[in-house]
């Protein structure tokens, strides 16, 4: 067995003693008084109460009609936790206009011109297909020659109505 150091067994007997002076104070609780209707039968005071029978609480009388807010029973478990703030409301950003639509590159490369009853004629090349084209002409159902100079020839990008240029060397 275990020698128990002096001081503790003396707290602990100190404890034991402190807890059996309080826990003898203490008086019983008094008679449930409930009030007496006016005009009651039997068991009325003069004050108007009544000692109630030693039977259980009816526990409707303890029960309140649910507040604004508060649903359910009255000892339902219940947080003290701040409700979540509400969702940010989403930013309204000034959106810039969307950039305009740009014509593709050309798909033309200058391959030579002539004068044909003195009308200027421009040979074309797409990939492995030639063309020849005069001003005012459509070539490959998007672009119209516009003009046609000694420096370049200029087209017209008609889906958008944008000019592009196509510049012609001078040793060609």
């Amino acid at each position: 067995m275990r020698d128990i150091p002096t001081r503790a067994a003396v707290v602990v007997v100190a404890l034991v003693l402190l807890a059996s002076i309080v826990m003898g104070r203490e008086e019983p609780s008094p008679a449930v008084i409930e009030p007496v209707a006016p005009g009651a039968p039997q068991g009325s005071t003069r004050s108007g109460y009544a000692a109630a029978p030693d039977a259980d609480l009816d526990l409707a009388l303890l029960k309140r009609a649910p507040s604004k807010g508060q649903v359910g029973e009255l000892f339902a478990g219940r947080t003290w936790a701040a409700a979540p703030a509400p969702p940010p409301k989403p930013a309204v950003v000034a959106l810039a206009a969307p950039p305009r639509p740009v014509a593709p590159p050309l798909p033309f490369t200058f391959l030579g011109r002539m004068v044909e009853d003195g009308k200027a004629v421009v040979f074309l090349g797409r990939g492995k297909d030639g063309l020849a084209a005069k001003v005012g002409d459509t070539v490959a159902g998007k672009y119209r020659l516009e003009s046609l100079s000694d420096t370049a020839v200029t087209f017209v990008y008609l889906p958008l109505g944008t000019k592009q240029t196509l510049p012609i060397s001078a040793t060609q």
